[in-house]
Parts: structure tokens; sequence; C-alpha cells
């Protein structure tokens, strides 16, 4: 077949670009040329490709690849074929294309392929998944420009994550290009490392602008944060920029680093929006004061009410109420609304003006009116700021706006009684009466202004008809007590005084309390004693004493004296102890009664009416000595009352001084006051002096004017007994005696033949005992107890004492020391006084207890100490015991510790103590001596005490005290190696009976185990205390104290040897030492002392701090103790003392432990 027939049957006869002819031509001349020529297939191909008509050239092609098929002429034929815009055809050609591999048209075929399935890509989906086949496995050979095209198609098809893919292969890369691509690939972690890589290339705000966002997408908010910050030092940022780094911050919670930015872009801006963003963001990091700056900006560029509420509240957090008032001020003129309004009262108020304060509340007041706090505010300060006048003109007109309003209406009376109006307040009250309820304050300004006008009973009738107690104070129910008691109203007088009774902090007058209820019913006694309850006021106490004694309700009478020993026990002044004699002398205690007047004549000699009663108890209880001191000091008082002439002529005639005796008695006759009595004393007198006529005389005209009397009295029975016996004859009033004994045998009956006729015949009364005994009648043991004193029957006494059933614990323990038995004595009335026993059954015994105390404990007490801080302990073994008036004891001590301080390694010391202490005057004068023993450093020493104390009158005592070589315990070191020798004065003044003041002024000389002078000391100690409490004793005190040392130059040669240390005075004491403390004790009994014992448990507690002069340091001290009672007449305790620095500065540290029982 012919080449055209071939070619025209390859191509198809669709193509026909030329006519036959010229085909024809062509062909034969091709022909011939090739003939001519013989070409080889390169040079064939190369022409092919220039000419201008592809299917020639493929005709060619075609013919050739018949021939024989190679690279070159596929690569031809896509070639043609991609001028025919047939990619499909040049694909196939082309394919496949590992058949290019190591040839020269490698690269060209690879390039051909990728740009025919590129525009095949268009619309056929299988072309363009080839061509993303091949671009994502590129050749590694591939050159650069190749590769970048190869990009630009991974572009075109849309894969950019493609592209830049094959863009990272490449050597020289752009990070812009890079960045690009990773955008468009949504490759945001990409995007950022180019971004990243792009600032680092080129700083500048656009590329820092591109990088932050990538950033923050990429989490990495703090990073892209540091990154703007530090770029912010270097390079600048316009208000834009400065915008999106402010977002930024937020975005990543950091509101101190937006405020920051916000800060940089406000400085530069007149925006008013960054004025505001800067402060709302300054606000949120709690910088105030630069957040008003930028919003005071806002405020005076573009002023609103929101801006300048804001800028209000910023003020007032920042306490700027200055700023916060004027702006206030300046919101009041654009809105009166009620939180505005009252925002301003509340700026006023901070900055304390009262003229802005009241013109707030005015403005309030106006609106909706005021709470009573608000209103009482209100008037406050406009009458602070504007004057009473103004004042009362707002209050008009706020009255005239709101007449029903009655605390307004109260207030306008207030101010009319300040202007001096009170007819206006008369005036004004009729239309508040039916108006709401009034508070008692402001009922009190319409009573004073009916006070003001004489009408004081209209002004007590508007207090109590308008107010009740449940809503009044204290103060006002005072008041209106005083207005009912200034009115003479004594029904409201007591109402008031009741409702006050349920009152605590009541202030009540006890002494109109009692003149109120002195009618004493019972309703009455019961108000008293609650009041008592509350005020242990002695007056009370006194009125209900007199009248249960002056109605014999014995009941009431023991009432009132338990009530007097449980709450006045301690008390020593005059009022006290007039009621305790009082007390004492109608139970018959003359004892006791003695004991007490002596005291109270000794502290007060001015009472006239008590040197009377001591005066009538003299006699009473036949003490002569006594009468002989009273008899004097009641000659030169007041005679006027016969009262006092009849005691001085009873004292006279008891003395044996009868001359003045019938002159008292004479003075006495002639009173007219005289008595039965009286004139019957008179007769006996005149009769001593032999004027029988007289005596006669005076003794017919009793019996004529007072026998009926005198015999109906059973307290004056006796006298007309002693009249019959007068007048007839002695043996006729014993024989009636005698007479009515026999009629009907008592006791009764029986002691005043005791005390009279009988009074020496022993035999006589043991026979009408004897015979009351064998009557069955029951025995009277305190008759029986007086019998066997009298013939001082000691072992009777004892029989009675501990046997019998029916005397009383004081009639026993009295009977006890009346023989000498008084350590027996105190022991009985100890175990009964912690008995149950009433309060006014123990008040005698506890006191008898306590007049046997002091010496009369025998018994046990060991003691374990341990001192933490000087590292030694002791242990002690005491043995006391009474002897006569006096008490000795033997104590014995062993100290001991292995490392007690760094100046000493080793430490032992035994010693013995005894003392031996006794009284006279009723424990008004005191003498102990004490003599130590010990054996210590290698060596015996002795040491030696005495005390001797005292008291005198006006409420003084005395101690003086002598120490030689005895312990002290002023620092470790001076107590472990030294001794001190001391003379000591301890005054001490009671005031009355809650204040007190005592003081101790010292000399000592300091001296080692080896008598080394260590120095010497002058010392002053005064401390001042006031007692709170009684029972238990509460108390607070002050204390000072003043040391001054001279020490010692010496080198403690001897002490040195011993303890292989060196030693300076310095180690033992300080040169100076003052020191002022405050401190308070609560104390129950005598922790760990033998003596009087408190029911269950004694304890004590004492705390102080103090501050010392010298060094400018404040201590603390602690002391406690606890005393349980155990068995009976024993006690456990427990001690501790702590002070934080002691006179050398140094820590304090006590515990000890012990044991006593009495037996």
């Amino acid at each position: 077949m012919r080449p055209l027939e071939r070619i025209n049957q390859r191509v198809g006869k669709r193509i026909e670009l030329v006519n036959r002819r010229t085909l024809f031509t062509l062909t034969l001349v091709t022909l011939t040329l090739l003939w001519l020529l013989k070409p080889n297939t390169n040079l064939l191909v190369s022409l092919l490709e220039k000419t201008e008509d592809p299917t020639v050239a493929i005709a060619f092609i075609q013919v050739l690849r018949s021939d024989q098929s190679s690279p070159t002429l596929d690569l031809a034929l896509a070639q043609q074929y991609q001028k025919l815009a047939q990619p499909q055809r040049g694909i196939e050609s082309l394919s496949p294309l590992a058949k290019f591999d190591q040839t020269p048209e490698w690269l060209t075929a690879h390039q051909l392929y990728t740009q025919l399935l590129l525009n095949l890509s268009q619309t056929d989906a299988a072309a363009r998944a080839t061509l993303l086949s091949y671009l994502q496995q590129l050749p590694l050979t591939l050159p650069v420009s190749q590769k970048q095209q190869l990009a630009d198609y991974a572009l075109q098809l849309g894969e950019p994550a493609l592209a830049l893919a094959i863009r990272k292969t490449l050597p020289a890369q752009d990070p812009a290009e890079l960045l690009a691509l990773a955008l468009q690939a949504n490759a945001t972690d990409e995007a950022a490392r180019q971004a990243t890589a792009l600032y680092q290339l080129e700083p500048s705000q656009q590329t820092l602008l591109q990088l932050l966002p990538l950033l923050e997408q990429e989490q990495q908010g703090q990073l892209a944060l540091r990154l703007a910050t530090q770029h912010l030092q270097t390079a600048p940022c316009d208000a834009a920029c400065l915008q999106y780094l402010i977002g930024l911050a937020l975005r990543s919670n950091d509101v101190q680093q937006a405020a920051a930015f916000a800060d940089r872009k406000a400085a530069t801006s007149r925006d008013t929006a960054d004025w505001l963003q800067a402060s709302e963001l300054f606000a949120a990091t709690g910088e105030i004061a630069k957040a008003t700056h930028y919003l005071e900006l806002v405020s005076q560029q573009q002023p609103s009410q929101a801006v300048d509420r804001q800028l209000h509240q910023y003020y007032r957090w920042q306490q700027d109420t200055t700023a916060a008032l004027r702006l206030s001020k300046r919101l009041l003129q654009q809105t009166q609304d009620q939180g505005t309004v009252r925002q301003a009262i509340a700026d006023a108020m901070a900055e304390s003006d009262l003229a802005a304060l009241a013109d707030f509340y005015t403005i309030l007041a106006r609106q909706t009116g005021l709470t009573p706090a608000e209103f009482d505010t209100f008037i406050d300060a406009t009458d602070k700021a504007y004057g009473a006048a103004v004042t009362l003109q707002k209050l008009q007109q706020l009255y005239r706006l709101r007449p029903q309003q009655a605390g307004l209406a109260a207030q306008l009376a207030r101010f009319y009684l300040f202007t001096g109006q009170p007819q206006q307040v008369t005036a004004l009250w009729p239309q508040v009466a039916n108006t709401e309820p009034l508070s008692t304050p402001q009922l009190n300004w319409f009573a004073q202004a009916f006070i003001s006008v004489g009408q004081p009973e209209t002004a007590l009738q508007i207090l109590h008809q308008y107010s009740t107690p449940e809503t009044m104070s204290t103060a006002q129910l005072s008041s209106q007590l005083e207005l009912a008691r200034y009115t003479a109203n004594l029904p409201l007088q007591r109402y008031y005084q009741q409702q006050l009774l349920l009152r605590t902090d009541n202030e009540l007058d006890t002494f109109l309390a009692v003149e109120t209820h002195s009618a004493m019913s019972s309703a009455d006694l019961e108000f008293l004693w609650q009041l008592y309850q509350q005020t242990q006021a002695l007056n009370i106490l006194s009125a209900i004493l007199n009248h249960a004694s002056s109605t014999a309700d014995d009941a009431l009478f023991a009432k009132a004296a338990a009530m007097l020993q449980q709450y006045h026990a301690t008390d020593n002044n005059p009022e006290t102890q007039q009621l305790r004699i009082f007390v004492a002398l109608q139970q018959q205690d003359y004892t006791l009664a003695k004991q007490q007047l002596q005291q109270i004549l000794q502290a007060y000699p001015e009472l006239t009416s008590e040197w009377r009663n001591a005066g009538w108890l003299a006699l009473t209880t036949s003490d002569q000595s006594w009468l002989r001191q009273l008899y004097p000091q009641l000659q030169r008082q007041a005679r006027s009352e016969a009262n006092q002439l009849r005691l001085l002529a009873a004292m006279a005639e008891r003395l044996g001084q009868f001359q003045q005796a019938l002159y008292w008695q004479q003075l006495l006759a002639a009173h007219p006051e005289v008595a039965a009595a009286d004139k019957l004393n008179f007769a006996l007198l005149a009769e001593r002096f032999g004027d029988l006529a007289l005596a006669q005389q005076l003794r017919w005209q009793v019996v004529r004017e007072h026998s009926t009397a005198l015999r109906q009295d059973p307290n004056t029975e006796l006298s007309y007994q002693s009249l019959v016996a007068s007048l007839l004859a002695p043996a006729v009033a014993a024989a009636e005696l005698l007479q009515q004994l026999q009629q009907q045998p008592s006791s009764q009956i029986l002691n005043p033949l005791a005390a009279g006729t009988l009074r020496n015949n022993l035999a006589a009364l043991q026979y009408w005992q004897q015979q009351l005994q064998q009557q069955g009648q029951a025995i009277n043991d305190t008759l029986s107890l007086t019998l066997a004193l009298a013939k001082q029957d000691k072992l009777a006494v004892r029989a009675l004492a501990y046997g019998s059933v029916t005397l009383t614990p004081l009639e026993r323990a009295s009977a006890l020391a009346e023989i000498g038995d008084r350590d027996a004595a105190w022991n009985l009335a100890e175990r009964y006084a912690n008995g149950q026993l009433s309060v006014a059954e123990r008040a005698p015994l506890l006191r008898l207890a306590a007049n046997l105390h002091p010496l009369r404990s025998h018994g046990w007490r060991a003691t374990v100490t341990e001192h933490a801080s000087w590292d030694f302990s002791r242990r002690e073994l005491r043995y006391y015991q009474p002897y006569a008036d006096s008490q000795w004891r033997l104590e014995l001590q062993h100290e001991a510790g292995d490392t007690p301080g760094p100046l000493l390694t080793g430490y032992r010391n035994q010693s013995g103590h005894f003392s031996w202490l006794t009284s006279v005057q009723d424990n008004a004068l005191q003498l102990q001596l004490n003599w130590l023993v010990r054996q210590r450093a290698n060596q015996l020493q002795h040491g030696q005490q005495a005390v001797l104390s005292w008291d005198n009158a006006y409420r003084l005592s005395h101690s003086l005290r002598l120490r030689h070589q005895m312990p002290s315990e002023q620092s470790r070191n001076l107590y472990l190696l030294g001794h001190e020798d001391r003379l000591e004065w301890q005054p001490r003044w009671q005031f009355d009976r809650v204040h007190s003041l005592s003081g101790s002024l010292a000399v000592s000389r300091f001296a080692t185990d080896f008598n080394e002078s260590i120095g010497q000391q002058r010392q002053l100690q005064l401390q001042y205390s006031y007692q709170l409490l009684q029972t238990p004793n509460w108390r607070w005190y002050t204390q000072y104290d003043w040391q001054t040392n001279r020490l010692a130059a010496t080198d403690f040669t001897a002490l040195s040897n011993y303890t292989g240390n060196s030693y300076t005075a310095l180690d033992f004491l300080t040169e100076r030492y003052q020191r002022l403390a405050i401190g308070q004790q609560w104390a129950r009994g005598q922790v760990g002392e033998p003596g009087p014992q408190q029911p269950h448990y004694r304890y004590f507690l004492d705390t102080a701090v103090g501050y010392n002069l010298v060094t400018d340091n404040v201590d603390y001290a602690l002391s406690f103790g606890l005393g349980i009672r155990l068995l009976g007449n024993d006690e456990l305790f427990i001690k501790s003392n702590w002070q934080s620095a002691d006179p050398l500065g140094r820590e304090s540290l006590s515990f000890s432990l012990g044991y006593f029982i009495d037996f």
C-alpha cells in the first residue's frame, strides 16, 4: 500500500486539511528528498516539529513508528497531539513514562505529560487524579524550575497543601510564598512556622500581625503575647495594631497586659472610646487610679450620667470622698432620683460635710420621706450646719407636707423647746396624741414642755400612758421613776421600780426602794430580796434585819443573816461591820460580837452607836477589863439621850464607881424617857448608899405604876421577881421560881435560877437536871454543856462535844476551844463547815474556824517540784503541828540536777528547815522564826530568818523580815550557787473593801556559797490592787518593781575552783532592773496550804504582762494552781509558774505536784 494510503488509513478520512493534489505533490517531494538525503529519525522528528501542520507531522511520525518504535517518536507524536489540543492522545503516546527513563527526552516527556494532564484535568476527573498522583510522587531528579512549575499546577488544581509540600522541597524557599500557601491550605501550624520565620527575617508590624493570629489559632496565645510585648519594646505599633494586641491579651486572659496596651494606645489617642477602654481595663486590674484618670478625660470631653456614675464609683473605691462628693453634687444637678440622692448622702457622711448632708436629706425628705434613723441624722446635720432656727423652718415645711407623721411632729416639738417655745409644743400635743405611736425619747420632749409650763403631772401621765416598759431603755425608766418621785406618785414609783428590777443594768436607788416598800408586805419583801440579789446593798439587808427583829420573824432574820455572811464576808466597811454586830447581838453570839465591835472601834472610833453597843455587850458578858477600857470613852460622848445615861450608870455601877453611877441615875431619873427598870436600878443603887427611904420610895412607885406591865411581859418578869425580892424578901422570888419549876420543870425556868440564886449551887443545878431526866423530859445538852464548862469538866465537855446529837456544831467546836482543845475544835469546825449545813449555820462556824486556823493545822505535806528552765528538781516533805498558841514545822528537802546550767555541771542540795510561828491578840501580832541547815558545795551551811507582822488602826498592816544566808530566787545562778542577807519592810494599806496598796522596801547583800561577795541591792516594789469579785476572789493589779545592784569586781576564785568554770557578777545579777506590770488573779482558797478547806476544790490563776523599762522588752507571766479534796481534810494540788523573762532576761518555768493531809 502506498504511503499516502497508509496515512489516510491511520488518521482516518475525516481529516482533510489539504486537497489530494497538494498532498500528492508534497508526498512525492518528500519521498524524493528522503531518498536523496536518507535522513535519520531524529532529523526527521526535528523537521516535523517545525511543520505548521500537525496533521502532516503526525502522519509522518505514524509511518516512522510503524517501521520502528522509540521514545523519541512517542514524544514527538505527543507534542503534535498537544498542538492539535488532543491531550488524551498525547498522554497515551507518552504512557508509560518509564520508557523515557535514561533517555535525553526524560525531562521533556515529564513536562509534556504534566501539561497534558493539567489541560485534560479541567474536564476529566481521571486525568486530574492521575496528575495529583504524579505530583504526590515526584521524581527526585526533577530540576527546581520543574518543581516550581508543578507547584503551580497543584495550585491550579486547587491543592495548595500539595503545592506547599512541593515548594518545601525546593532548596531556596520564600517564607512569604510558603506562608501564603499554608494559609490557602489552612495549615495553621505550618503557616505559624512560616510566619515566624518571615517575622524573624522582617520584624515589622505587618509580619507581626500575620504571625499573631496564627499563633492564637495554634493555642499559643501566651507566646503571641510575649512576641507582641517584645516587639513593642523595639518597634512601633499603630492604633489598629495596638487594638489587636489588646484583644490578644484579653483572649489570653492577661487583663494586666491588655491594660498596658490600652494605656499605650490611649496615651496618644484623642478618641474617647480608647480612653474608656483603658479605664475599663485598668478597673479590671484593680488600678483604679489610672482607670479614674482616663474616665476623667472621657467625662471632660464627652460627659454623661453613665460616665459620671462610673467615675463616682472609682472615687469611692479610692476613698476619695472629696471628689466623690463633688461629682455627686454634679449628678444631682442632672437627676434627683433616690439612688443618686442616697449616694450623695453617703459621700457627705464620709466627708463629714454637714451642710451637704442636710441639703441631700432635705431633697430625700421632700420626695419619699425618711426612715427614723435617717430622719435623726437629717435633724442632727441640719442643726449642726445651719442652727436650730433653720432646722425649725425646715421641720415646719415638712410637717405641713406630712402632718400625720408623728416622728416629724416630735422633732418639731424638740426644736420648739430648743428655741424656747414650750407653749408651741403643748399646743401641738393634741394633734400628735392620736397619730402613730411615739418612742419614749420623743414623748420626753412633749413631757419636758409640760414640765416647763408647770404641769409635771401631765408630763408623767403622757409618759406613762403612751409608753410601754418593753420599748423603754433603762435610763428612760429611771427618768420616769424620778418624775414619779418628784410628783409624789407612790404607785407609779413602785411600778417603775418593779420594771427596773427586771433590767440587769438598772441603777435603782436602794434607799428609795426601801422607803417605797417600807410596809414590808410579802410583795415588798420579795421585791427587796430580788433587788438585794442584784445589788448586795447593805441598806436593804439592814431594813430586812430590822423588820425581822422587830416582828420576831426568826426565819426571815436567819435568811438575812445568812445573806450577810454569804455576800459580805470580806467586807470591812463600817456599815457591814455594824450589821454583823447587830446580827451577832440578836443571835446572842457575844464572843463574835465583841470581836467585831473591837475591830470596828479600832478602824472607826467616831461611831458613837458602836461604843454604846460595846458598853452594853461588856455589861451583858461581865467583861470587866473591857468595861474599864470603854467607860472613859463613853463619858466623853454626848449625854443628852436616856440610853446613854442608862449605859453610863450601869457601867459605873459594874466598875464599882458608885458615886458616878448615882450621878448618872439622878440625871436619868430626871429624863422624860425614864423607864420602870431605870427606877428599880436607881433604887438598888440608893440602897447600896444607905438611902433606904429613897430605895423603898422608888420601888413602891414602880409597883404602883408598872407591876402589871412587868408581869405580863416575859422579858421583864425577872425584873418583877427582883422587885418582889427587894420589897418582900429574896426567898419569896426564889420560891416563886422554884414553885414554877416544880409545877412545870423546864430548862427555861432553870436558866434564871442558875443565873441567880443557884448560880453557885452546882449541886442544886445537878439535882434539877437529874429531876428533869427522871421525869423523862428531853435533856437540854446545852445546859449540860454549860454546867460542864462551869465546872471545867473537860471529860464531860469532850463527851458532849463528840457524843451529843442535839448540840450544834458551833456549840461543840466552841466548847472544845474553851477547854484548850483548839486543834480538835478546828478540825471539827472544818468537817462540819464543809458538810451539808445551811448558810446561816455555816457562817458562825467558819468564823470560829478562821479564828482557830492559822496555827491549828496538824499533818504532813509532800511536794515534788520541777524547775524546767533551771534544770533541777526538788523533793520536800513537811510535818507541822500546833503547840499552845503557836505552830512548828519541820521540812526536809532534796534538790538535784545533772546539768542545771552552763556554769555548773552537777548540782546536789540536802536541807532541813525548822520554823516556829506564834501570834497574840487574835493574830494582830505574829512572830515567825526559821532555821535552815543544808549540805551543799561540800560544806554545811546555816541560815536564819525572822518575820514580825502586826496590824494597827486605819487598815494598815506591816511585816518586817530579816534574813541571813538564806536562799534567793532572783536568778538561777544565785539560787544554785549563792545566798542572800536581806532586810525588808512590807506595808499594806486596805483603803476599803476593794482597794488596797502594798509595797516592799528592801536592802540585800548577795554572796556565793564560799562567801565571795556578788553585790548589794536596793529594791522597791509597789502594787495597787482592785477587787472585782469576792467569791471567788477576783482582782486586778498593777505593779512596779525597781532594783539597783552594785556588783562586786571579785573573780570568784573559790567558786571557780569548785565548779571548774569562771564567773562574773553579771552571771548572777543585772545592774539595773525596772518593770511595770498589769495583771489579774482569780483565787478560791489557798492552794496547797493546810487550813480552812473550800468545798470540792481550791484554785488560783494569775496572769500578767510586764514591760522592762531598762531593756524596753515586754514579758509575760502565768501562774496557776488547783487543789482537789480526795478524802476529807486533805488535798492533792498542782501549781505552775512561768515567766518569759526574769530580771536577767531569762525564761523561768516550774511545776509542782503535792499532797497534804491534816489529822
